[in-house]
């Protein structure tokens, strides 16, 4: 297969409804900044991307992702979400189509619930975990599509990491990461890597620092 020339431009448009920490959200003791119990903050992420790849087609992709955050205790933050995108590519042929194969337009549209949590042991070391799983709404008509990371039965994986301040402007992070059904190596749409740091991905279990 000759190697395609893949084009892709992403747009992100978040809404900042104490997506993120702030100050106001804790209390701070000794260095550490604690949540502060019982406050729950939400969050909504807007997205869209646009892929060209030649000789396989264009797609579209749009993504609405709300979300929210629930301090448990002074130390423990939970949060809970779902992820919704629609993709839509033009004049599409599939990854091992023969290149005379006709090109297709068509749609498809998947779903994403996620959780996720930190708890502060100490003024050094954050624990945080998180788990996801993708389905598909609609099913996707073109076979190996090159614009559907995600395997037609779902997908879903589990993230465990640790992150640990050496020093005001270094930290060493460590962790664990499963996933089944989903292809990371793809370019392509917002939703193929649930675990992907950024903006983008708050309430999928990123590590934010609160010192």
């Amino acid at each position: 297969m000759k190697r395609p020339l893949i084009t892709t431009l992403l747009v992100l448009s978040i809404l900042p409804v104490f997506c993120q920490f702030r100050p106001a959200d804790s209390t701070s003791a000794g260095g550490l900044h604690f949540f502060q119990p019982g406050r729950y903050d939400f969050g909504l992420n807007l997205g869209s991307s646009f892929t060209s790849v030649s000789g396989f087609g264009s797609g579209f992709t749009t993504e609405v992702s709300p979300h929210v955050f629930y301090n448990v205790s002074k130390r423990f933050r939970i949060s809970a979400g779902i992820s919704m995108a629609t993709t839509r590519y033009y004049n599409a042929r599939s990854w091992f189509a023969n290149e005379t194969a006709p090109a297709q337009n068509g749609s498809f549209f998947t779903g994403t619930l996620f959780v996720s949590g930190q708890y502060l042991v100490n003024e050094r070391l954050i624990i945080s975990g998180s788990a996801f799983k993708v389905f598909p709404v609609s099913k996707d008509p073109l076979f190996w599509s090159p614009f559907n990371p995600v395997s037609p039965n779902g997908a879903q994986g589990v993230n465990f990491s640790a992150d640990y301040k050496v020093a005001e402007h270094l930290h060493i992070q460590a962790g664990f990461r499963y996933s089944q059904g989903i292809n990371n190596c793809s370019p392509f749409g917002i939703g193929n890597d649930p675990f992907e740091s950024g903006p983008a991905r708050q309430g999928y279990g990123n590590v934010n620092r609160y010192w």
